[in-house]
């Protein structure tokens, strides 16, 4: 608990009561002092009323505690979550390496690589979505809550904005990426498209999507299914964006802007990795000159 509450709390109880003593007590007591049953029950009334008030506070406070203790404890715990499934992945990554290791270029074993960093990124994103299920799910008023991660970058085919990875708990594809193919314009006015064009690429929180007239449907409807998202800028080893991590979910209200700092920390964990192997697929699908099949 911040310590300007707690000072606050102890200097609300001790102006009231001085108050009282000073102010409100020598008032009574004049205006009572022919009945001495009404100043007694209006003394009563006034430390009954100062007593309740104070023991609301407290229970208010030591509530307020235990609040905030959990959700550092939630957190805390789905960090831990998240660095244990980038730990497994790493290892994944580094065995698949060494399976194939391109001392000089082969087509065969170019293409066994790329398949599995391909592999490896939709890991990365199922990992993200399941660190969110297993910790956030149904943490608000006992509903469920249905989030969606994907993961966007530019197509290797035809330079457009596309989805690369996605993970929900339909399994299903998204939606909107039905409507991608032969059209690369598609996700030109999205929220990922403004983080490309960042001179200091961010991250975009939406606490509520219905209240920002600033975001840009992609097919009629998609407010009502997303209603809170963040949208992270997943950078390469020159700082340069190469893709973006989108977390959204039905939920308003859920991603706010007043805890970006542990959402950044949060996706940043998945993002950081990600970005090392979507500039190594890149890399694949251009030593092959034309070879290897970008799959994406």
């Amino acid at each position: 608990m911040p310590r300007w509450i707690r000072i606050a709390a102890k200097a609300y109880a001790v102006s009231l009561a001085t108050l009282f003593l000073i102010v409100v007590e020598p008032i009574l007591q004049s205006y009572f002092e022919k009945d001495t049953f009404l100043y007694a029950l209006a003394k009563f009334t006034f430390w009954f009323i100062w007593i309740g008030s104070i023991t609301l506070v407290y229970f208010f406070l030591q509530e307020y505690r235990r609040t905030r203790e959990d959700i550092e404890r939630q957190r805390k715990a789905v960090l831990s979550f998240a660095h244990e499934r980038v730990d497994r992945w790493f290892v994944r990554s580094l065995v698949a390496e060494r399976a194939t290791p391109l001392v000089r270029y082969e087509a065969s074993s170019a293409g066994e690589l790329l398949a599995s960093l391909y592999k490896s990124l939709f890991l990365l994103v199922e990992g993200t979505y399941e660190a969110l299920e297993s910790h956030f799910a149904s943490k608000v008023d006992g509903e469920r809550i249905e989030f969606v991660v994907s993961y966007m970058s530019h197509s290797m085919i035809d330079g457009g904005l596309t989805m690369v990875a996605w993970a929900s708990s339909t399994h299903r594809s998204p939606r909107s990426l039905r409507q991608r193919p032969g059209n690369p314009q598609l996700y030109n006015k999205t929220v990922t498209a403004e983080v490309y064009a960042m001179p200091r690429p961010n991250a975009v929180i939406i606490d509520d999507t219905l209240k920002d007239d600033t975001y840009a449907e992609v097919y009629s409807g998609q407010r009502k299914h997303i209603r809170s998202t963040i949208i992270y800028p997943v950078l390469d080893e020159s700082n340069e964006v190469i893709a973006t991590l989108v977390c959204h979910c039905g939920t308003p209200n859920f991603f706010k802007e007043e805890d970006r700092k542990f959402w950044s920390e949060f996706v940043e964990i998945f993002a950081r990795p990600a970005g090392l192997t979507t500039a190594r697929i890149q890399q694949l699908v251009a030593q092959s000159k034309g070879v290897l099949t970008p799959p994406w």
